[in-house]
């Protein structure tokens, strides 16, 4: 983790390598990592599980699988690790999010939670006055 100081010097030395308004860096991928021959479904689909594997959202894995069209996931996955920001990483490569699948999963859990006591209570027990 950089310090403030730091983090400024990194984005400063970074924007001239910067593409235009988008703001993400241009990307060269090594020769190895290009398909060779047709970029088929069961690829497009290994690629995909790969990274939501990962814990990267839909959304991320789309506009990385867009960007980086003929390549395998190692490609993808480096499109997402330079160019997302820190809090949208996954958590395992040192950001805050829990993928689509957590998410869902924790909202669920919240919704779950924040009905139960209001269920016990009218089911006749809760701790009224005694």
């Amino acid at each position: 983790v950089l310090n403030k100081v730091a983090e400024a010097k990194l984005q400063a030395a970074l924007d001239p390598l910067r593409e235009g308004d988008s703001r993400q860096l241009q990307m060269n991928f090594p020769k190895s990592w290009r398909f060779k021959g047709k970029l088929t479904y069961p690829r497009v689909e290994a690629i995909y599980a790969a990274l939501e594997a990962l814990n990267f959202t839909g959304e991320q894995i789309r506009w990385a699988m867009e960007k980086t069209h003929g390549y395998d996931h190692r490609a993808a996955l480096e499109m997402l690790l330079v160019n997302l920001p820190l809090e949208e990483l996954p958590r395992q490569f040192g950001g805050e999010s829990l993928g689509e699948s957590a998410e869902t999963e924790a909202n669920a859990k919240k919704n779950d939670d924040g009905n139960s006591p209001a269920d016990t209570d009218k089911a006749g027990g809760g701790g009224g006055g005694e």
